[in-house]
């Protein structure tokens, strides 16, 4: 089990990653209920992915996709408060308002779900997001391998 050490950095990172991402436009005149977060990438010669999935209550898993299976790595489970700040800036990201389905030899993505809908949006090249969602999914991708490289 994680330690309290852990657990204050990682609210930490979320906090420093959260200050920096900030958006310039207002928050979001309508509230999303994301329930989780996914992000992750597959692709290439073998086809081999990896997905880290956010859920509200702090729950963190980490997939592997391999020969079109999907495999549970592992599982962390941190504090609901210490992702909160995570479904706070991607809610201000306005992903859902997003129409990205682009696919290449490696595909990258981020996945919001609610309690109504899937939203995902999906890229091969990241030349042509906009800088704040780069930026996010490698936040994102920084807070999940932290998280459970550190629940060994």
């Amino acid at each position: 089990m994680p330690s309290h050490r852990l657990f204050h950095e990682l609210s930490i990172l979320v906090s420093v990653v959260t200050f920096f991402l900030r958006c310039s436009s207002s928050t979001p005149s309508t509230y999303i209920p994301i329930e989780r977060i996914a992000v992750g990438s597959s692709g290439g010669v073998t086809g081999y992915g990896r997905v880290y999935r956010i859920e509200r209550n702090g729950t963190i898993d980490e997939w592997e996709l391999r020969g079109g299976n999907t495999f549970i790595i592992t599982t962390a489970k941190l504090p609901a408060s210490s992702v909160r700040r995570l479904f706070d800036h991607t809610v201000s990201l306005r992903l859902d308002t997003l129409d990205i389905n682009e696919t290449g030899n490696m595909t990258y993505w981020i996945e919001i779900a609610t309690d109504k809908s899937i939203h995902r949006i999906r890229w091969s090249s990241s030349d042509h997001l906009p800088d704040d969602i780069v930026r996010w999914y490698d936040s994102l991708l920084r807070f999940c391998r932290y998280a459970v490289s550190s629940n060994d």
